[in-house]
């Protein structure tokens, strides 16, 4: 099943998801400040996937675990 046919949407998904795998490698050391640069970056690939192509629902659903996984401050 194709979930895009765009490059650029795929790719921007692709680092994003790294990114988040690796903050949470990051949370589980210890290294909160280094987790939350790339918790931030992830955002960011995942609205850029999404920019790209608007239906793609990779990044959507990932967007939306970031938004349950990080705790906000109030």
């Amino acid at each position: 099943r194709v979930e895009t046919r765009s490059v650029e949407a795929s790719l921007s998904n692709y680092a994003g998801e790294r990114a988040a795998a690796d903050a949470r490698r990051l949370e589980g050391q210890g290294r909160a400040e280094e987790a939350k640069r790339l918790f931030a970056e992830a955002r960011t690939r995942f609205e850029a996937a999404l920019a790209s192509d608007p239906g793609y629902a990779r990044p959507r659903d990932n967007l939306a675990r970031l938004a349950l996984a990080i705790p906000l401050t109030l």
